[in-house]
């Protein structure tokens, strides 16, 4: 997620979520989509497999 982004919604939504709870929430609504497009074309799948793998790898801050 944009850095900006997280930290005008803190700013304005003060609650505490760790980058692990951040990271968690982000790996199950792409573990829903994938189940979801098992019948898709193989380029929307592959589609969402970069995304689960750039989430696997990114640090959220």
């Amino acid at each position: 997620m944009n850095e900006a982004f997280l930290a005008t919604y803190l700013a304005h939504n003060p609650m505490e979520i760790t980058s692990n709870e951040l990271k968690t929430y982000a790996l199950y609504w792409i573990w829903v989509i994938l189940s979801l497009i098992r019948s898709s074309s193989s380029d929307v799948k592959a589609e969402w497999v970069e995304r689960l793998a750039w989430t696997l790898q990114h640090e959220f801050r």
